[in-house]
């Protein structure tokens, strides 16, 4: 049931986390070849919260919707509806670490693209190790929901410090380059503010996260007990993925971080050129 839940929460993170990082990984070994680390920090910061906004909303789902996916994908191999109710928990918690595991992707390509691919690699082996012993108490205490927590908080953690250590190394070679002969001034603070944007852009996607994953479960409570059979689990899985991501795209397109608001101003622009040129 642990594998099965995996593979599905896998699913998004191959689709749109992966994707993205093998799209940007060009860029970003380009940029750096150039020297131009401010534009690589910007390309990566802006690739990262793209990201975040799919890999939140697809959180939203997995969270709010796992026994309805279980029960959808896995029905024909005839699982008990007992175990679907489990694998959907499973799946439920699996993907609080979908953000991390689909930021990681990214934030190896950015050491890669700087020729330094061992450090992702010696940080990931020490967060293993380091997290052995917090798997084998929490399978002890709580079977397979602690085993997926762990996972959880074991990639969320090694996502987190692949990230600063990331944003230490690119501020570091920015101050650098801007202190350098025939530097341009570089070092007014803009080092830190794709950093500090990709922070802020997380928090509010966080709460848009959160507040999408409320609604979701409401939903899932107020439908009573999961389908058994794949018609009914397509029905519920519509009402709640549809609840859930609809309040998460208000939240997000509230606090900016769905540029609905900038793309109907563009597009109010660009009506109003019309019939002005008419």
């Amino acid at each position: 049931l642990l594998n099965y839940a995996k593979t599905l929460m896998r699913v998004p993170m191959g689709v749109f986390g992966a994707a993205m990082a093998y799209a940007a990984y060009p860029t970003l070994a380009r940029l750096f070849a150039q020297g131009r680390t401010a534009e690589l920090r910007g390309a990566l910061a802006s690739a990262i919260e793209r990201v975040l906004l799919l890999a939140f909303a697809s959180q939203v789902i997995l969270t709010a919707g796992g026994p309805e996916i279980g029960t959808l994908v896995y029905t024909a191999r005839r699982i008990p509806p007992a175990d679907l109710e489990t694998l959907g928990l499973y799946l439920s918690l699996f993907s609080v670490g979908l953000p991390a595991w689909s930021l990681q992707i990214l934030l190896s390509r950015g050491f890669y693209a700087r020729r330094r691919a061992w450090l992702p690699t010696w940080l990931g082996t020490g967060i293993m190790v380091l997290f052995v012993p917090v798997y084998w108490q929490m399978g002890e205490r709580f079977g397979g929901a602690g085993l997926a927590v762990t996972s959880a908080l074991a990639i969320s953690t090694y996502a987190l410090l692949l990230a600063a250590l990331l944003h230490r190394e690119l501020d570091r070679e920015e101050r650098g380059a801007a202190a350098g002969p025939g530097a341009q001034g570089e070092s007014d603070g803009s080092p830190r503010r794709p950093a500090r944007r990709t922070v802020w852009f997380a928090a509010r996607g966080l709460a848009a996260c959160l507040a999408g994953t409320a609604a979701g479960l409401w939903a899932a409570r107020l439908l009573g007990a999961p389908a058994t059979t794949a018609a009914g689990a397509l029905g519920r899985l519509f009402i709640i993925g549809g609840a859930g991501t609809a309040v998460y795209g208000a939240v997000a397109a509230a606090t900016g971080i769905l540029p609905v608001a900038r793309a109907l101003a563009a597009f109010s622009r660009r009506r109003g050129r019309g019939a002005n040129g008419n």
